[in-house]
């Protein structure tokens, strides 16, 4: 591949990266607005500065989430079998939970490095999950 579509595969991911996080804020500052102020969790109060930061802040959002429903993570728990069980299996939320809890493990556990894209697919899962949270309509 050459080079100026690698630099451009790049410059699309970290855009598609910005305005994900930019629609999250949004949401997470809607939700305050409501009332239901998620910038007192420790967890939600610091803005990520790199794609692993993003990948765990997603996955610790649903985490609050789920929990504020009533669903919490029990005690025996790997954190990322946490949104597996929490929600069921079925269609594109299913897939959205996997997918967020494959990430979180890999930003959470790896030594590897967390990339854009890794960070866009956790933006996504997570935007899909929180939506179907707050409509509440079957997750």
């Amino acid at each position: 591949m050459p080079q100026w579509e690698l630099a451009l595969a790049g410059l699309l991911a970290a855009g598609a990266v910005g305005v994900l996080w930019k629609t999250r804020r949004t949401q997470l500052s809607d939700a305050s607005d409501a009332g239901t102020s998620p910038e007192s969790s420790p967890k939600a109060r610091r803005t990520p500065a790199n794609p692993r930061e993003i990948v765990l802040a997603a996955f610790a959002d649903i985490e609050e989430r789920l929990t504020s429903r009533g669903i919490a993570s029990e005690t025996w728990e790997a954190p990322e079998s946490y949104p597996g069980r929490a929600i069921p299996d079925s269609g594109h939320s299913s897939r959205a939970a996997h997918t967020l809890a494959r990430l979180y493990a890999l930003a959470r556990y790896s030594h590897h490095s967390i990339d854009t894209v890794a960070a866009t697919q956790a933006l996504a899962a997570s935007t899909e999950l929180a939506s179907r949270l707050s409509t509440g309509s079957s997750v």
